[in-house]
């Protein structure tokens, strides 16, 4: 009887204890689950993407002449030129920080994945945040969404404008968002350096403000820096030195549903120590919706001013080795189609003309030096046709 006791008891343990291991195991499996969902939603992520099929009037990929930012463009249909493709992470660590990447793919890059933003952020007070890791420069009206052909009118911004290779930089910058006679602000500070196989820079100071008030939008910056190195040992030619540089511009928008205006303007200056030749730059565009339709009209125009080319001439340096004049213009017409909250259609052509030393279209040999019979096949005019699409995910 006592056996039979003793044995019962043990199975009534054994299944007491059973049940709590199991239990246990519930509750514990219950807490990672909680856990995990904690973490996932703490991770926001986006995306964008352009395709755009891009033919010239001329083979201007074969003779070497590619506008800046448009490389791989010639007289067959191409996608690869202005294909991309990128993809954002942000992960909130705490209420006041968070970290954020952006990993970006263009085809003229082999689809090759780098980051073009990396950065820490944390709230200081209320408005006020700190962002340090790789940042976008803040040039343009549109720098912060540069690659995100969804958020403006044009297939590529103007480039006689935008014309930078440079779209990203690493340092620290603090913003300030506020609220002043019914504007909405936001007050940018940055202090960078970038580096490059032709340049390096260190000790640059960026200032800029963009204010918001019902259909308007307003930007100015600022950079200057004078630790701007230059590496043109090519061809004999010694490394340029380090100087100043300065880059201004100030622009905005008017969009009230229907009609949509923008307009920008950018000049750069280098010091007399530096063999560049600085430019001035100026942008129109002009829209106007019909329900989900919007053609518009693009007017830019690049120059170089009398005091800029002077400076080249004070090197006396071989005019094959740097461009001494520089003058470009365009007028562009388009249509964009919005398809949905997240996919535009836009078909676009672009005449460029008045060029001197080909505008901003490469025109240099295998070694980096003007080349007069790339300038002569480029001729006085050539002509950009685009369509294809933009999309967020």
């Amino acid at each position: 009887m006592r056996d039979r006791n003793s044995t019962l008891i043990n199975a009534i343990l054994s299944t007491v204890l059973s049940s709590i291991l199991l239990l246990s195991l519930a509750v514990n499996a219950e807490v990672q689950d909680q856990a995990v969902e904690k973490e996932v939603g703490k991770i926001t992520t986006s995306g964008y993407g352009s395709a755009y099929f891009v033919k010239a009037n001329k083979d201007i990929d074969a003779s070497g002449v590619n506008p800046v930012g448009s490389n791989g463009i010639g007289d067959d249909w191409s996608l690869r030129p202005d294909l991309i493709f990128g993809f954002q992470t942000n992960y909130q660590i705490e209420d006041r920080a968070s970290v954020v990447l952006q990993l970006k793919a263009e085809g003229n890059d082999d689809m090759d994945i780098n980051a073009e933003w990396a950065y820490f952020r944390y709230e200081l007070m209320p408005d006020l945040y700190v962002r340090v890791g790789r940042l976008r420069i803040p040039y343009y009206l549109y720098s912060e969404s540069l690659d995100v052909g969804y958020t403006y009118p044009w297939v590529r911004p103007p480039i006689e404008l935008y014309l930078t290779e440079f779209s990203h930089h690493e340092g620290v910058d603090l913003q300030w968002n506020f609220l002043l006679n019914n504007w909405g602000n936001q007050l940018q500070f940055a202090y960078s350096s970038l580096d490059d196989d032709v340049v390096k820079v260190r000790d640059t100071f960026h200032l800029a403000w963009t204010g918001y008030s019902d259909y308007w939008t307003v930007r100015g910056s600022v950079q200057y820096t004078d630790k701007v190195t230059l590496l043109l040992a090519k061809n004999d030619l010694p490394t340029a030195g380090t100087d100043k540089f300065i880059y201004f511009n100030l622009g905005g928008s008017y969009d009230n549903g229907v009609w949509l205006v923008i307009s920008e303007f950018g000049a750069y200056d280098v010091g007399d120590k530096l063999p560049v030749i600085g430019q001035s730059n100026f942008t129109f565009t002009v829209g106007r919706r019909f329900n989900q339709w919007m053609p518009y009209l693009s007017l830019a125009k690049g120059y170089s001013t009398k005091s800029q080319e002077d400076n080249i001439e004070r090197h006396a340096i071989p005019k094959q080795f740097v461009k001494s004049t520089y003058a470009q213009q365009s007028v562009g017409l388009g249509l964009r189609y919005e398809v949905s909250d997240a996919v535009v259609i836009k078909s676009e052509i672009v005449h460029y003309s008045g060029f001197e030393n080909g505008g901003n279209f490469r025109v240099t040999d295998d070694t980096g030096l003007l080349d007069p019979q790339l300038i002569d096949r480029l001729g006085g005019s050539i002509n950009l046709m685009s369509f294809g699409f933009d999309f967020l995910f």
